[in-house]
């Protein structure tokens, strides 16, 4: 037995839920109920923001440089509501300068 798209209790979208997963899932619960542990619950529904005429307006004009820059084949420019941050861009540089040195080579050259 298997519940899929179709499957009115079990609600499933892309995926295939077998009895199995439907066993398991609920004796973690019985598990969980045991150990006096809270289950968890379902994610709540998405609440999505609504955006601006000026921020619509934004993202438009960045997908038309986008389009562009990848018509002459340059790399696109970031996007202006993502702000660069000089701190976070060093230490990551320096975490993968600190990779690198500890990371033996794959390739050694040989005589």
């Amino acid at each position: 037995m298997s519940h899929g798209d179709t499957c009115k209790k079990y609600p499933v979208l892309g995926a295939r839920v077998d009895a199995f997963d439907l066993e398991l899932a609920a004796m973690i619960r019985r598990g969980l109920q045991k150990l006096g542990k809270s289950i968890p619950q379902s994610p709540q529904e998405c609440k999505t923001r609504k955006l601006s005429d000026e921020e619509i307006r934004q993202r438009r004009e960045y997908v038309a440089t986008v389009r562009e820059a990848r018509r002459k084949k340059q790399a696109p420019p970031r996007p202006p509501w993502e702000k660069f941050d000089p701190d976070l861009d060093r230490i990551i540089r320096e975490g993968r300068a600190a990779q690198a040195r500890t990371t033996p080579p794959v390739f050694e050259e040989m005589e």
